[in-house]
């Protein structure tokens, strides 16, 4: 628990601070992605409004921006001018402040830019200004932008550069912290559990003398409905107690006392053990276990997870339904299926089944309800074992399917078989 706290909190650090600076970066590239074009945009209208050149002298005239472009950008311009009839065609052109573009290039560049339909844009490296001239032709302006945008990527590059190690370092300041940060509620969640322990094992013994006390009765008075609900409220009293000393004990993990169990044995038994009350019930139970599936842990909780999956598949199942229990091997993971016919079950609920304590409103209107902590159960053991449990429900409702992974016994004669 305390490991998983610390990775999930390192990592949702690392991400979000990736997350941020990449953003930050993003907007640094896009507000100089935009400086950079306004800037290019000035000295193409300077270009257009001289006729195809840029001025001698320093004293600029106004262009209607903010900011003029400074001496040394307009020094450092290179450009090239088209003039085009009204069919698209070159008429002239001045390749005089530029070496990049060939005569035979200037056909292609005009086309590529009017093919854009637009005042203002880019081909390939080169920022352009159309103008429409009243004879039906066209002026365009092209500027050479290869070095801005050369100095933008190597500047956007060591800026990632420089946020992904600054997201690095504090990460790892946070990793080093991380066992003081998680630590209170380490604290806090294994007290809860101890308590849980301490309360369940105090409630079997009265719980155990009532059900004396209950057989006593029946011995002296016989059979009636009044014992019998007392056996029965001492039963669910029984089942809630184990549950919640299983869940407690199932969340401090099974590594240090882990046996290899024959998982398909107990699989096999625990269905075994509702063979009487699904046939009572109108169930059929349909088994397929895999023979030889091993894994490490502790076997009295594998078998209250089976039970409690069988027993929540007869509690919700159709009347008449069968209840389908398959365990079979996959890979280096143990896969234990239980799947049975239902009466339109919500699947947006699914992601609230092993919730604790979690009941959805026709949980709470059956007769044979439980407490909500069920599921929670079986995905605390599977967790303790190293797996994972996940639900299913059919889009109609009509079927729920439960699947627990587990892995299986490593180094055993079983895995390797």
């Amino acid at each position: 628990m305390e490991r998983r706290l610390r990775v999930q909190l390192v990592a949702t650090v690392f991400i979000s601070l990736a997350v941020l600076l990449g953003v930050v970066t993003l907007i640094t590239r896009y507000v100089d992605s935009a400086r950079m074009d306004s800037n290019a945009d000035d000295i193409l209208e300077i270009i257009m409004r001289y006729d195809g050149s840029l001025p001698d002298d320093l004293t600029l005239p106004e262009t209607g921006t903010d900011k003029e472009p400074s001496e040394e950008a307009t020094k450092e311009a290179r450009y090239f001018v088209l003039h085009l009839d009204s069919n698209g065609d070159v008429v002239s052109s001045n390749l005089d402040y530029t070496t990049r573009v060939t005569q035979q290039q200037v056909a292609q560049y005009a086309q590529d830019a009017l093919r854009q339909n637009t005042e203002k844009g880019y081909v390939g490296t080169f920022r352009f200004l159309v103008q429409k001239e009243t004879d039906g032709g066209y002026t365009i302006a092209f500027l050479d932008r290869q070095r801005q945008m050369d100095t933008l990527a190597f500047s956007v590059q060591w800026e990632a550069i420089l946020s992904l190690i600054a997201a690095l370092a504090l990460t790892g300041i946070v990793a080093l912290l991380s066992k003081h940060i998680v630590k209170p509620i380490i604290d806090s969640q294994r007290r809860q559990r101890q308590f849980v322990t301490n309360a369940g094992h105090d409630l079997r013994t009265p719980v155990s003398i009532i059900s004396a006390d209950a057989d006593v009765l029946a011995l002296d008075l016989g059979e009636n409905e009044w014992i019998d609900d007392i056996k029965k409220q001492v039963r669910v009293m029984t089942d809630l107690t184990e549950s919640l000393v299983t869940l407690a004990k199932a969340g401090e993990g099974v590594q240090h006392d882990a046996q290899d169990v024959d998982l398909s044995d107990v699989v096999s038994q625990s269905v075994k053990g509702f063979g009487s009350r699904a046939q009572l019930e109108g169930h059929q139970l349909e088994t397929q276990v895999q023979a030889g599936v091993h894994v490490a842990g502790e076997p009295s909780y594998l078998e209250r997870m089976t039970s409690q999956l069988v027993d929540n598949a007869l509690k919700y199942s159709s009347e008449g339904t069968p209840i389908q229990v398959s365990l079979g091997r996959k890979g280096s993971h143990a896969i234990l299926v239980v799947r049975n016919q239902a009466e339109h079950v919500d699947p947006s609920e699914v992601k609230h089944w092993f919730d604790r304590f979690y009941q959805s409103d026709k949980a709470r209107t059956h007769s044979k309800a439980g407490f909500g902590i069920g599921l929670s159960m079986v995905e605390a053991v599977a967790e303790a074992h190293g797996g994972k449990v996940v639900g299913e429900a059919t889009p109609d409702g009509s079927t729920v399917t439960i699947a627990v992974t587990l892995p299986v016994q490593k180094g055993s004669r079983h895995e390797k078989h």
